[in-house]
């Protein structure tokens, strides 16, 4: 039974030159702030070496400051070989001038042993793209039961179809799959629920290579600012192996005065209507809300939603996105993270088709005013049944020094503790040493590679290595859920759980969604996993519902424990 708590206003202040509320929870009972009711726990441990990980992100950079150069770093988690285990695709760059040159770098796919480590197997599986990559998509597009892969790239895009044995084949081509200028990240998503999974693309800016920028007279990566935004694709499966372009008919290609310079992308079901919308964080320019109105339509909504740009009604630098339901209430929240001197967005879900921005009520906003974020997480770590919130952060700017920006080029990344439901607290000095070394972060990308019940961190570094976190601070118990859809998608995404437990003050609910693609150019572990919190505890009920429109309700399920959950039953 939570304790009863005060909410107490007791300053406004200039944040980014925007007026703020900040506020304080008190307890009532003790009078401290609520912040000080956290116990140690949240912690990591460095393995990338230890399990076999020696992958080093290229960026083709020779000192002429070319834009890709600066943003990539991207990693995937994906069972490639059907064997229960999640291995990791790492997307590389390359010479921009000469993507694909003999002897260059290459995409690496890392094979899961089961407790035994890592082999690179990328070449052997076919996927070992040379382009210059900077995204990447994982889901079963045509429900064979395989994990297929989509790469983006400044240049052709790549589809490959996942053959089994561990093989996979370019189809990109035999697939209609086209576009792929300067593409950003990609997610899978089954827009009008048929069971397919359709694609969603997202284009950054018209970028011209013969720029060249200057701060004064110092030399710099240019600013988005100085190109035309490039509209995003969505892809229809078609239901036979190919796929159609409705990017136009569907409503998401913007026209050129509203292009979004999309980075980040998540779905969600923002409206708990049983279809997935997508939110896209764009660089520069609003933000982007696209609410499914069925049969292949979206309307933008970002700006209705209180979606689209800060508490200050200013367009941000939006880089990485997560979903999930921070405070409790049942509703999917957003999370965005932001450029340097500005503040990361906490997008609260109030219901009703609207957000509000938390950002400074819930200790999100002062924290990252320094550091610049990319890839966002929104994870249970601690498995005590609330999301808390990892942040990966890296200037854009190699010679940031040199601008007065305090923060430098390499930064520390950050993780956040949710206090349930009721707000963040920084405790990334308490998690482990790699929180006290500065690096480029990219992409976050999560899963439970190791199969004890949390989640664990693949972090890639801009021009550096990759970075494998695992989860040794989750003292509590846990349910969770491999679906797999019949009428629905094979791979579930889409699927809304719903989990009701009772513990030791009492029952709760929890709320979830099957998703793969979040954070910032980032495949997540899309199986379903939520926190229970330690002592006694038990899963009374679980209802499950499919994007097919069924609703499956579970009963006497154990915890600590996966469940292979398969789409059955005709309750609508």
């Amino acid at each position: 039974m939570r304790n009863k708590r005060t909410l107490i206003i007791v300053m406004t202040l200039a944040l980014a030159g925007l007026s703020i509320l900040t506020t304080i929870l008190l307890d009532d009972e003790t009078g401290s702030p609520f912040f000080s009711k956290y116990p140690p726990g949240l912690r990591f441990e460095r393995v990338d070496s230890e399990l076999g990980i020696d992958f080093r992100h290229e960026t083709g950079a020779r000192g002429e400051r070319l834009m890709p150069e600066t943003i990539i770093g991207a990693a995937g988690w994906i069972d490639h070989d059907a064997d229960g285990l999640l291995d990791l695709y790492l997307v590389n760059g390359a010479d921009l001038e000469n993507p694909g040159g003999a002897g260059g770098p290459r995409n690496q796919l890392y094979r899961n042993l089961g407790g035994k480590g890592f082999e690179e197997v990328g070449a052997a599986a076919g996927v070992a793209d040379a382009g210059y990559g900077t995204g990447l998509a994982v889901g079963d597009y045509d429900n064979d039961g395989l994990s297929d892969l989509f790469v983006t790239n400044y240049g052709a895009n790549v589809l490959y179809h996942n053959e089994g044995g561990g093989r996979f084949r370019d189809v990109t081509v035999a697939a209609g799959i086209g576009g792929g200028a300067w593409s950003s990240a990609a997610v899978f998503i089954d827009c009008d629920r048929d069971g397919h999974l359709d694609l969603y693309v997202c284009n950054y800016v018209r970028y011209e290579p013969g720029r060249r920028c200057l701060q004064g007279e110092l030399p710099v990566y240019c600013s988005p600012g100085e190109f035309e935004g490039a509209p995003d694709e969505l892809w229809r499966n078609q239901g036979d192996g190919t796929f159609k372009d409705v990017s136009f008919s569907s409503g998401i290609a913007l026209g050129k005065l509203d292009a979004g310079k999309s980075l980040g992308v998540v779905p969600l079901d923002y409206d708990d209507d049983g279809d997935s919308d997508i939110y896209v964080a764009c660089d520069q320019v609003p933000n982007l809300l696209f609410r499914n109105d069925g049969d292949f339509n979206f309307s933008e909504v970002g700006l209705v939603a209180d979606v689209a740009y800060s508490s200050g009604g200013v367009s941000q630098a939006g880089m990485g996105v997560d979903a999930g339901d921070v405070d409790l209430d049942g509703l999917q929240d957003l999370v965005v993270t932001n450029f340097s001197r500005e503040p990361n967005a906490l997008y609260l879900n109030r219901g009703g088709g609207l957000f509000s921005d938390a950002s400074a009520i819930f200790g999100l906003a002062a924290a990252s005013l320094p550091p610049l974020g990319f890839g966002v997480v929104l994870c249970d770590f601690d498995l005590d049944s609330d999301l808390d919130l990892y942040v990966a952060n890296g200037h854009v700017l190699d010679n940031v020094a040199e601008l007065g920006f305090p923060s430098g080029f390499a930064q520390p990344d950050q993780l956040f503790e949710n206090n349930d439901g009721l707000g963040f607290k920084e405790v990334s000095s308490q998690a482990g040493a790699w929180f006290g070394q500065a690096a480029v972060g990219r992409a976050v990308a999560a899963a439970d590679f190791d199969g004890d019940g949390d989640d664990d961190l693949a972090v890639v570094n801009n021009g550096e290595g990759v970075v494998l976190l695992r989860n040794q601070g989750a003292a509590g118990h846990w349910i969770a859920f491999h679906l797999q859809g019949v009428r629905s998608n094979r791979d579930g995404y889409g699927a809304r759980v719903k989990v009701e437990a009772t513990g030791a003050a009492g029952a709760f609910v929890r709320r979830f969604e099957c998703r793969s693609t979040r954070s910032y150019a980032a495949a997540c572990d899309p199986r379903v996993r939520a926190g229970l919190g330690s002592g006694a505890v038990r899963v009374d009920r679980v209802e499950i519902s499919w994007p097919s429109g069924i609703r499956q309700v579970l009963g006497g399920l154990e915890i600590d424990r996966w469940h292979h959950v398969v789409e059955t039953g005709d309750e609508r």
